[in-house]
């Protein structure tokens, strides 16, 4: 149990800071001295906020044996106050005794059984007392009740228990609220922990952002295959043409491997029908409105396998495009990818539909791309662009040992 003890004795002086803290408003508010509250206590017996007021200051102070006898009065005269069992558990653990410091919180929950403030301290109390069999299910209660404590509840369990397999059976709750806010602490605290907590989330019915949170997790940290995993089941596999929806045939489901698509001042990005397209009826349109913008919005990010060299090609068509800086299709690594960013020709001037090819060879240790359509701010003079271009027909193959 030294390490519980270790753990607890920082969430125990948090807390107790908190209390002091909370303590000194109070004590300035209704009294300028312990006197005057001990005279406000006196005065009006029956409202215990006095008494626990002065209770929490003889805690802090180290008086504990007099906290737990103006506690145990106060509690006889108001024993459904949660607040004052709380208080007379700290008291108990300060004073050693883990029995009576259990009592008390038990107390405590049964008074206040839908808060979870409640549930959360009497976790720490019963943590205090080296009864963790009691703590989770009251950080599971405090969890449950509100979803937002996610973070403190779950790093305070990792810091005490540090248990995964018990953490995950005992203190989080098996509904779709409960993973969801598994699966989020997992993503920025405990990468380990992520598959499991996303695997129960899908049990319980994942949503699409919850999917494509799932997803950006795993490129940022490099694992394509797993991503790519992951969308199959929701959308299907892409056989050999790695790019989803290349065509611009389908709605843009919104993030993930999908297209990325937004706007900006001075151009915009929309998807229109064209009886000329290429492939299918409709592509992507971009028009630029005669200003100088940074141009990065239409984008898809692309597992690959290491080592291996693709081929990305798409049909391009181009009117009235006029800048020193045009827009050009290019591929780069994306998170932890070295792939430095590989550009096509310049589209400019007025062009009908037109091939563009790029191959590039994927370094080791890069498994996500990303494809995008770039233009980058002009120089000193025609920096502003105007016109428009139209995409279509967006593929990448692999092309393994095959001749250029």
């Amino acid at each position: 149990m030294a390490r519980l003890r270790a753990g607890v004795i920082v969430v125990a002086l948090v807390v107790l800071g908190a209390q002091a803290a909370r303590l000194s408003r109070a004590a300035l508010q209704g009294a300028h001295d312990r006197r005057g509250l001990v005279a406000l206590a006196d005065r009006f017996p029956a409202n215990t906020a006095y008494a626990a007021l002065l209770a929490r200051a003889d805690i802090v102070s180290g008086r504990l044996a007099d906290a737990t006898s103006r506690l145990e009065v106060a509690l006889g005269r108001n024993p459904a106050a949660a607040g004052l069992w709380l208080d007379l558990g700290r008291a108990a653990v300060g004073r050693g005794d883990s029995q009576a410091a259990v009592r008390a919180a038990v107390a405590a929950r049964r008074r206040a059984p839908m808060s979870a403030d409640v549930c959360y301290q009497a976790a720490v109390l019963l943590l205090q007392a080296d009864a963790a069999g009691e703590a989770l299910p009251a950080l599971r209660c405090a969890v449950d009740l509100e979803p937002q404590r996610a973070t403190d509840v779950y790093t305070l369990a990792w810091a005490v228990v540090g248990d995964g397999a018990l953490i995950r059976q005992a203190v989080v709750p098996d509904s779709a609220a409960g993973w969801r806010g598994y699966a989020s602490y997992a993503y920025a605290r405990r990468a380990d922990e992520a598959a499991v907590a996303w695997a129960h989330l899908v049990g319980h019915g994942a949503s699409a952002a919850e999917r494509f949170a799932h997803i950006d997790f795993l490129v940022k940290r490099g694992q394509g295959a797993a991503a790519a995993k992951i969308w199959a089941e929701a959308y299907g596999p892409r056989s050999d043409d790695l790019v989803h929806d290349g065509s611009f045939e389908a709605e843009p489901p919104g993030g993930g491997l999908g297209w990325m698509l937004g706007g900006i001042t001075g151009a915009r990005t929309d998807i229109v029908v064209r009886a000329d397209a290429p492939d299918g009826r409709r592509v992507l349109q971009v028009t630029f409105e005669g200003a100088d913008v940074d141009y990065q919005h239409a984008a898809q990010i692309v597992p690959v396998v290491p080592g291996q060299r693709y081929r990305l090609q798409a049909m391009v068509r181009t009117e009235g495009l006029r800048s020193t800086s045009v827009p050009r299709l290019t591929v780069r690594g994306y998170a932890q990818c070295p792939l430095g960013e590989i550009g096509g020709r310049d589209w400019k001037g007025t062009v009908p539909w037109t091939a563009e090819t790029i191959d590039f060879d994927v370094p080791p240790g890069c498994s996500v791309i990303l494809v995008r359509v770039r233009r980058r701010p002009g120089g000193r003079f025609g920096r502003e662009i105007s016109g428009s271009l139209w995409l279509d027909h967006v593929a990448i193959h692999l092309l393994g040992d095959e001749a250029v």
